[in-house]
């Protein structure tokens, strides 16, 4: 199977003008987070799917939750809305898989899907040092100003990390169910530190954007490791081996970003069966 991958078009944000026409020779695209508003993904997967005639499987990053300019939504909803869009896709060309703590099996191959919210552990050294930590993050992220809970208040560090726990057991709990083929799994925050792209490393901000070596350090060496890992949030393109897993990052990311040259490849395809 060929996976045409990317992640962070930010479509809300008009950053796709130079998306190419053209496809890659590939089974299914995947899309690993930061597309678009969730109340605007079914239509935006639609014109994909209509334009380059094949499946996607998706899972929502951070920015689908925001509020913005006229819109003005609820995290919970917004989760409701995009599995609605992945119902409505079975009368489309092709379907839309929405995983959300979902698993799906599409021709022989595993895909687990989860946003996969940071565990705020990544390089603290005093775990006494954690509720210091989160109450700093509120200042460093914008997800904490333009997500709100169901109830109405902002969505705050202690729902991250409690969506992290939910999502990293949801991952780990599949991954050790016996698969006979290739397994992928996909979700838009990185699952370890050495997916940090190196113009990053070092800086304070890391742990809001990668899980630390605790969370699957030692899946990654494991029989249950997964042959690929897809994820983004980070808006600097990566290609490594953690262990036993290929993990690969493609992120279109914002105008100046893609102008300074952050990797992006519009026609990257993994072939799972070349491992390349």
């Amino acid at each position: 199977m060929r996976l045409w991958i990317f992640s962070d078009l930010h479509e809300a944000l008009g950053t796709v003008r130079d998306f190419p026409d053209r496809k890659p020779d590939a089974d299914l695209a995947v899309m690993a987070g930061d597309w678009t508003h969730a109340d605007k993904l079914e239509e935006t997967a639609k014109a994909f799917i209509e334009r380059f005639q094949m499946p996607v499987v998706y899972v929502a990053g951070n920015h689908e939750f925001y509020d913005s300019l006229g819109r003005r939504s609820a995290f919970e909803t917004d989760q409701l809305i995009m599995k609605l869009a992945e119902a409505k896709s079975k009368e489309w060309d092709h379907r839309l898989y929405v995983l959300d703590e979902d698993t799906v099996v599409i021709d022989g191959v595993r895909f687990i899907g989860a946003t996969l919210w940071v565990d705020f552990l990544l390089s603290l050294k005093d775990e006494n040092l954690m509720p210091a930590r989160m109450r700093k993050a509120t200042h460093m992220l914008n997800d904490f100003e333009s997500i709100r809970m169901r109830s109405g208040i902002r969505f705050e560090p202690s729902d991250m990390l409690e969506l992290h726990h939910s999502n990293a057991e949801y991952i780990r709990r599949e991954l050790a169910k016996p698969f006979d083929g290739k397994t992928v799994v996909i979700s838009h925050h990185m699952p370890h530190p050495d997916c940090t792209p190196e113009i990053y490393r070092g800086a304070e901000a890391n742990y809001l954007f990668a899980s630390s070596a605790e969370a699957f350090g030692d899946i990654f060496e494991s029989e249950h490791a997964p042959a690929l890992w897809i994820c983004g949030h980070t808006h600097h393109a990566i290609d490594i081996q953690i262990g036993r897993t290929h993990v690969v990052c493609n992120p279109l990311g914002y105008w100046w970003e893609q102008r300074s040259g952050n990797g992006f490849k519009d026609n990257l395809v993994v072939d799972l069966q070349e491992g390349q």
